[in-house]
C-alpha cells in the first residue's frame, strides 16, 4: 500500500483513437489503466471513477480525481473544432481526509 499523499497529485491520461472509431485511455504513470470502448464519451465519463477506484485501492484512502482544465480552454484559446477526447488530459487526485 502506498503513503496516503496529503497534497493533490496529477495524472496524465492519454487518448487513442480505435479503428472501429471508438477510444482508448491509459495512463504511463499507472500502469494496469487502461478503458477502451466503441463509444468515445462513455470512455470520457469512466475516467474518473475508475481512476478513483484504482488509486483508492492503491492508497488504502477514498481519492477524489477530477479534470483540470487546460489554460487554453480557460481563456478561450483552444481549438474548438477538437473534441475533448482529441487531447491528452491531466486529471488531478486527492486523498479524501477522514476524521
Amino acid at each position: 500500500m502506498a503513503k496516503t499523499p496529503i497534497e493533490p497529485f496529477n495524472i496524465e491520461v492519454k487518448f487513442t483513437h480505435r479503428e472501429d472509431g471508438g477510444l482508448r485511455a491509459y495512463s504511463d504513470s499507472l500502469p494496469g489503466f487502461v478503458i477502451s470502448n466503441e463509444d468515445p464519451d462513455l470512455v470520457i465519463a469512466e475516467v474518473g471513477p475508475v481512476l478513483e477506484v484504482i488509486l483508492s485501492g492503491m492508497i488504502g484512502a477514498q481519492v477524489r480525481v477530477t479534470p483540470t482544465v487546460d489554460v487554453a480552454e480557460l481563456i478561450g484559446a483552444a481549438s474548438p473544432m477538437l473534441p475533448a477526447y482529441m487531447c491528452d488530459r491531466v486529471y488531478m487526485g486527492q486523498a479524501i481526509p477522514t476524521c
